[in-house]
This record gives C-alpha cells, sequence and structure tokens, in this order.
C-alpha cells in the first residue's frame, strides 16, 4: 500500500515530482525555475528593506509603563544606526534633541557594534552634558 500511495507522487523513470503545486522537473544539476525566481524576489526585498534603515533613537517603553526598556536614558542617548548607510553628522543631529529637551547638549561617549537590529546593526551613544 505504501509502495501504491508513492506511485501517485513520484515518477522515478521521467523525473517529475508531483505535488501540491504540479509538477517540477529537476534535472540533474539544474534548480527549477521558480526556485531561482524566489530567490531573486527576495534579496530584491531585502536590499529595498537595508535601503530603508533609518537611525532611531532606542527608547523602548513596554505598553502602560513609564520606565525606559530601550538603552537611552535621560543621561545618555543611544541611536540606533547602520553605519555604512547613515553619517556619523546625522547620528549626532538627531541625538542632539534628546539632550535638548533637558537643556543640555550631545557629546560622543562609545559605540556597541551588532546591538541594535539587523537592519540598523550599531548603537551610538551619546551623553548629554551641560552646554558651554
Amino acid at each position: 500500500m505504501l509502495e501504491k500511495d508513492k506511485s501517485i507522487f513520484m515518477k522515478p523513470h521521467t523525473g517529475e515530482i508531483r505535488g501540491f503545486s504540479g509538477i517540477i522537473r529537476t534535472e540533474a544539476g539544474r534548480q527549477p525555475a521558480t526556485v531561482c525566481l524566489r530567490l531573486a524576489v527576495a534579496g530584491v526585498a531585502l536590499s529595498l528593506l537595508a535601503a530603508c534603515a533609518n537611525p532611531y533613537v532606542d527608547s523602548r517603553r513596554e505598553a502602560g509603563q513609564k520606565q525606559l526598556v530601550g538603552a537611552s536614558t535621560p543621561d545618555m542617548v543611544a541611536i540606533c544606526f547602520s553605519p555604512s548607510k547613515t553619517p556619523r553628522d546625522q547620528v549626532t543631529a538627531l541625538a542632539q534633541p534628546e539632550c535638548a529637551k533637558t537643556g543640555r547638549m550631545a557629546a560622543f561617549d562609545h559605540e556597541d557594534p551588532w546591538s541594535c537590529t539587523l537592519l540598523a546593526p550599531n548603537r551610538a551613544f551619546y551623553r548629554c552634558s551641560a552646554k558651554p
């Protein structure tokens, strides 16, 4: 009975496999065109998504809570960014308004690579200090 069910899905002499999406022809050393097309579409989608990686202030909160969960504090602002897409002056320009909320200015402190998301992997820390 098992051999009979198996023969419904596979024809060994023709190299055809029958499945839910019809027949996929598999020849030696070649992949089906649908797999190549799917990989191409996924590659294009990932590159478009990576181009959209904008820097952001890491000041997340849990819903309904006042305490911050992200790396930012009132004294230290954390900015997640992609070093290949975002120049340093743009990251600094994003930190300045956060420190200005407390009447101070942002000064670069340090950077942690690969500590944020995949699209914005680096986290830069800016210390909020008194204006000179």
